[in-house]
């Protein structure tokens, strides 16, 4: 996560994504790359890369893919700027 202003600032870094992996080669090690998001009508799609081989994507709810980022201080901070934006 980034703060909503220049120069967004990063402010959480998420757990890693369930991504399904492969290996390049037989007998090569199986890895996955994450190489694009978008959101649309409350979902985030990843698309990624598995084994240099294989494009794929993983589409999941928006409320999914915040159980990735563990509660810090700085979401409790961005919380808290977000609500004194908003006057409340």
């Amino acid at each position: 996560r980034f703060s909503p202003d220049p120069p967004f600032e990063v402010l959480q870094v998420s757990e890693e994504l369930a991504l399904l992996t492969t290996s390049p080669t037989l007998g090569g090690t199986s890895f996955a790359f994450a190489s694009g998001l978008a959101v649309h009508d409350g979902n985030v799609v990843v698309s990624y890369g598995a084994g240099d081989r294989e494009a794929r994507a993983q589409v999941m709810p928006i409320a999914h893919l915040d159980t990735y980022f563990p509660k810090c201080p700085a979401t409790i901070e961005l919380s808290r700027w977000r609500l004194a934006e908003e006057g409340r």
